[in-house]
């Protein structure tokens, strides 16, 4: 990291106006100063808010019947166009057990607008009877508050649990076959 020093010489002009004419100075290690010129000064600033950690989620609801041994629902999130991919693949289930799951988090390191798809690995054949559901859209929208990021999570379709989770919607149907 450089150090400036700039000293102005202050003259009459001989018109009744004063005029400043600068001389530029680097530091050197040993600690004197060297005259540089005005395009040798430097100065580069950084700024780097505070990243924030999101984590989306998804809760299966199952219309038509109840929940059974052996029922697993399996999700991915992807980016939408004009998102930056995710780094890795962001999957996760539902059982019996535990209707809400979450992806792995997010980090956001700059502020915009992130659009993801929720979409539901669906087997058919796997519980006869039971239709898939609809892909659901989220929208996280990241904002900078005073160097601190903060995320604003938008789901098309959501549900929130008893301790305030919201996660994105997923509802199958199932309906019986005729036979």
């Amino acid at each position: 990291q450089d150090t400036y020093l700039v000293k102005y010489a202050v003259t009459d002009n001989g018109e009744g106006e004063l005029e400043a004419t600068p001389t530029y100075y680097r530091k050197n290690s040993d600690g004197s100063w060297k005259g540089v010129g005005e395009n040798d000064v430097i100065f580069t600033n950084t700024y780097n808010a505070t990243p924030v950690d999101v984590t989306l989620g998804v809760h299966k609801q199952l219309d038509g019947r109840t929940w059974q041994n052996g029922d697993d629902f399996t999700f991915t999130l992807t980016a939408a166009e004009g998102t930056p991919t995710l780094n890795g693949t962001y999957t996760t289930s539902v059982t019996p057990t535990s209707q809400s799951a979450e992806f792995s988090p997010i980090t956001y390191t700059k502020i915009g607008t992130y659009n993801y798809i929720i979409n539901e690995t669906f087997d058919e054949t796997k519980i006869p009877g039971v239709t898939a559901g609809n892909p659901v859209t989220v929208t996280v929208t990241v904002t900078n508050n005073n160097g601190q990021l903060e995320a604003a999570v938008n789901y098309s379709d959501s549900y929130t649990d008893t301790e305030g989770t919201t996660y994105a919607k997923y509802i199958n149907t199932y309906s019986t076959i005729a036979i």
